[in-house]
């Protein structure tokens, strides 16, 4: 009997990690942009994975990109720009994370540092009828309840949790600023190689010159590009008192959107 489990799982990582197929995981993001007004926002977000490689990213990104590749304006005014545009790139062997995003339209690459989990050791319960275990986590100055089911044997997840002995089947912050939970998976032979971009700058330093920016933004440069490819570029140089004054509210109302930021180290501001 033991060997027909073992054969049986041993079949089914197989099945999983076969070099022919990906799989695509779609979560679904609960969360609060505002810490004062406490406004709850959705976003959904897929979680690629080939090749013991994968990508996580925001649909709604990919969709208006999509839209403004139709040239319609129309079409995409009534569509609110989602606020989760980074992206995660994991090797699952090497067991490594990349944050990919964007600041001032320079691209942001940094290796994050692996999650440490705590296993929660008490009788797994049933989701939909999927087996699901509970971990616990610190990570971006938040406490994370992390749920992952065994009957997946997809060791990822959302955002940058990876690593459990199964897929990650809800995430929540303690507060309940974040959460992800899965809303589907489907496999497929279409399924592009994943490739991992590579690391251009340290966690740390990014951290330290984004807040310099957002302390003092008359000392920078701004260079804005919106979805349609429309670049403006703001130079405080040589600007009067009243000009730079007017900028520095505008940039704090950008700010002030999305200022509960989900990795509250780094500041992962996409404007």
């Amino acid at each position: 009997m033991k060997k027909l489990i073992s054969l049986l799982a041993f079949l089914i990582f197989t099945l999983f990690y076969s070099q022919e197929i990906g799989y695509t995981i779609i979560y679904k993001v609960t969360y609060i942009p505002q810490k004062e007004v406490k406004t709850e926002k959705v976003e959904y977000m897929a979680l690629k994975v080939k090749d013991f490689k994968s990508k996580f990213y925001n649909l709604d990104v990919e969709k208006l990109d999509s839209l403004v590749a139709i040239n319609d304006a129309s079409i995409t005014d009534d569509i609110e720009s989602p606020n989760l545009k980074f992206t995660i790139y994991k090797d699952l062997n090497e067991k490594s994370t990349i944050v990919f995003s964007f600041f001032n339209q320079s691209k942001i690459v940094y290796k994050e540092i692996p999650v440490k989990y705590k296993l929660i050791n008490t009788k797994p319960k049933k989701i939909e009828n999927y087996n699901i275990n509970e971990a616990l986590a610190d990570f971006g100055d938040r406490n994370w309840t992390i749920l992952y089911t065994p009957d997946i044997p997809i060791f990822d997840g959302p955002y940058v949790f990876s690593g459990l002995p199964g897929l990650v089947y809800k995430a929540f912050s303690k507060d309940l600023d974040y959460v992800f939970e899965l809303v589907s998976i489907t496999n497929s032979i279409k399924i592009k190689p994943i490739e991992i971009p590579k690391e251009n700058v340290e966690k740390e330093i990014y951290a330290k010159k984004l807040q310099d920016f957002k302390n003092d933004p008359a000392h920078h440069d701004i260079l804005y590009k919106n979805i349609w490819g429309d670049i403006f570029h703001y130079k405080y140089k040589g600007q009067t008192p009243e000009e730079i004054k007017k900028q520095e509210e505008s940039f704090k109302k950008i700010i002030e959107k999305y200022n509960n930021p989900i990795d509250k180290d780094v500041f992962l501001l996409n404007f």
